[in-house]
């Protein structure tokens, strides 16, 4: 069974100073890349299982941090640096997806933010187009404990398809089976209601048997608004997430909206388009 994660405290950014990637290499097997230091004690390298199935290549980045470090999930939050990643550069690399693993929230001094922990091993699935395949990946990320800094660094691993790695194979089926799936059917456990009285609260109809209404994370992409935590109401199944900054739930109307959550069978996903708001006119 999945094990996500869920709770953490938010740091000062400094905006200037970016860190390349280190040239210090260390010995790498065939399904590792060296590591490559993006600050003292905080090393990222890709990692590969080396194994083609119907077409597919399950690869990763990894990322090990010292106690007291954290990096972030694809939405950072009030005050963290995205994590991103550039493939463009590889070389019979036809598409990938990022399965990403389900983070803590982190709400220290008022701020809310999604973060990683200690190390982080982020699954990509490459489709691949021919051999010999290099996976290349411009790797951007921000590094935080009292300071945030914003770290990069190239990174580069040949896919060597015909000599299973099966250590980090097993390591990226662990990884995946973090991040949160597409629910899989048409009844979902939590549905987005129209908007309410309250401008800055996105209504949730949740099944509270179902899912832990306190991991439930509302997005709508790096960029985008970002959430509070979720808040219960005297309606047993009616959850408010409040909505930060200057926009209110009526300009969400029409757009479509991901909220993760966590099940006792593991962490989940549904996208859905916020509905108009009810009209409150009666009819003469």
């Amino acid at each position: 069974m999945r094990r996500p994660s869920a709770k953490s405290p938010a740091p000062r950014l400094v905006p200037s100073l970016v860190l390349l990637g280190s040239l210090l290499a260390f010995p790498a097997s065939a399904g590792e890349s060296p590591w490559h230091e993006l600050a003292p004690g905080v090393s990222a390298r890709l990692v590969s299982a080396d194994r083609v199935e119907q077409g597919t290549l399950q690869a990763g980045v990894e990322i090990t941090m010292p106690a007291g470090f954290n990096t972030y999930w694809r939405v950072p939050g009030e005050t963290g640096i995205p994590t991103a990643l550039d493939l463009s550069r590889s070389v019979n690399v036809e598409a990938h997806a990022i399965a990403w693993p389900y983070p803590e929230r982190e709400t220290a001094k008022g701020f809310v933010d999604y973060i990683y922990r200690d190390r982080l091993l982020l699954p990509l699935t490459l489709t691949l187009s021919g051999e010999p395949a290099t996976l290349s990946v411009e790797l951007s990320v921000g590094i935080c404990s009292d300071i945030c800094i914003p770290a990069q660094a190239a990174l580069s691993l040949d896919l060597a398809t015909r000599t299973a790695d099966r250590r980090q194979a097993l390591a990226l089926t662990q990884a995946e089976a973090l991040a949160p799936l597409p629910w899989p059917d048409a009844a979902p456990p939590v549905a987005i209601l129209p908007p309410g009285d309250d401008s800055k609260l996105l209504r949730l109809r949740v099944d509270p048997d179902r899912v832990d209404v306190g991991s439930i994370i509302v997005d709508l992409g790096a960029g985008g608004p970002i959430f509070g935590v979720p808040q219960k109401s005297p309606e047993p199944d009616l959850v408010l997430v409040p909505m930060l900054g200057k926009k209110t739930v009526q300009w969400l109307a029409g757009r479509s909206v991901t909220v993760t959550f966590i099940t006792p069978q593991g962490a989940y996903e549904i996208s859905q388009s916020v509905p108009q708001a009810e009209s409150t006119v009666t009819p003469e």
